[in-house]
C-alpha cells in the first residue's frame, strides 16, 4: 500500500512537469547566426536552396543570422516590406556595419522603404530604363550580399524569386538559394555595384517642413508637386511618391525629403 502510494506521488509531482515541458523547451529559441550557420554550412561551404512557404521561417531566420555576423551588406531588392528583415538591418548599421541598397521605384509606394532612410541606410532607386518597344524595365533582382558572415573571409550570396515580405515567406511558392562559391560572389557583386554606380537618385531622411500661406501654416492633407503630405504637430511631413521620381525640379523646390541626384 505504501509502495503504490508513493508511486501515485510520483506520478502526481511529475504530471506537471510532463505537461508543460514541451511548451517551456519550444519556447527557447535558438540564436539565428548559429541557426543559420547549421543550415548553410556543410563540409565547409555554403550552397543550400530553401522553398517557401514551407520553409518560411527557416529562411528568415537564416537570413537575419546572416545579417546579425555581416560585416557588410550589399543588396538589389525589388521589394522590402518584411518588418522582422527592416529592423536587423537597421541594428546592422547601428552597430557599424556597412550597409547599401537599391530598389526598384515601384518600392518607393510603400513606407518600409523610408524606415530605412530614416535609420541613415544609404539607398538607391534604380533608373527606369526604356525596352526596344518602350515599356519600362524592373529592376527585378531579389538578391543580398554578405561580407564577413560567419567568419572574416566568408563572403554569401542570397538570391531567389522571394520578395522579402510576409507573403514572399509565408504564402507564395518561392525560393531562396545561398552560396559562397567565389566566382558566382564576384558576378553578383560586379552586377550590383554596377546597378548602384549607374543609379543616380538617392532617398534623404525625412525633413519637417512648414508650408505657410498668407502667413498661416496649411492645416489640411494636400498634394504637392506629387509630394503627399500630411500635417504633423503643425507641421507638414513630406513623402515622397513615385510620381516624384519623374519630377525633379518642381520637387526641389519644396524641400521636405529630399530625392537628389548622387
Amino acid at each position: 500500500m505504501g509502495r503504490g502510494m508513493h508511486g501515485v506521488g510520483l506520478i502526481f509531482l511529475l504530471t506537471p512537469f510532463l505537461f508543460f515541458s514541451h511548451d517551456v523547451f519550444s519556447s527557447v529559441k535558438e540564436d539565428p547566426i548559429e541557426v543559420s550557420r547549421k543550415t548553410l554550412i556543410c563540409n565547409g561551404v555554403v550552397h543550400k536552396v530553401l522553398f517557401c512557404p514551407e520553409n518560411g521561417k527557416l529562411v528568415e531566420t537564416t537570413l537575419i543570422g546572416l545579417i546579425r555576423s555581416s560585416k557588410k551588406i550589399t543588396g538589389a531588392l525589388y521589394l522590402l516590406t518584411h518588418k522582422n528583415i527592416i529592423e536587423e538591418l537597421i541594428k546592422a548599421k547601428r552597430r557599424g556595419a556597412e550597409v547599401n541598397l537599391i530598389f526598384d521605384p515601384g518600392a518607393l509606394s510603400y513606407a518600409h522603404i523610408y524606415t530605412l532612410a530614416d535609420a541613415g541606410i544609404p539607398l538607391k532607386i534604380w533608373n527606369e530604363a526604356k525596352t526596344q518597344k518602350g515599356f519600362s524595365a524592373l529592376m527585378h533582382l531579389k538578391s543580398l550580399i554578405f561580407w564577413g558572415a560567419f567568419s572574416e573571409e566568408r563572403v554569401i550570396v542570397a538570391s531567389g524569386s522571394m520578395n522579402l515580405t510576409n507573403n514572399g515567406l509565408t504564402r507564395n511558392h518561392e525560393q531562396f538559394t545561398f552560396c559562397d562559391n567565389k566566382e558566382i560572389v564576384r558576378d553578383y557583386d560586379k552586377h550590383i555595384c554596377a546597378l548602384l554606380e549607374n543609379s543616380r537618385l538617392q532617398i534623404q531622411p525625412v525633413v519637417l517642413v512648414d508650408f505657410k500661406s498668407g502667413g498661416e501654416k496649411v492645416k489640411k492633407q494636400e498634394k504637392v508637386s506629387g509630394v503627399s503630405t500630411k500635417k504633423t504637430t503643425g507641421q507638414i511631413t513630406v513623402c515622397v511618391t513615385s510620381a516624384v521620381v519623374k519630377n525633379f525640379s518642381r520637387y526641389r523646390k519644396v524641400a521636405g525629403r529630399a530625392m537628389h541626384r548622387s
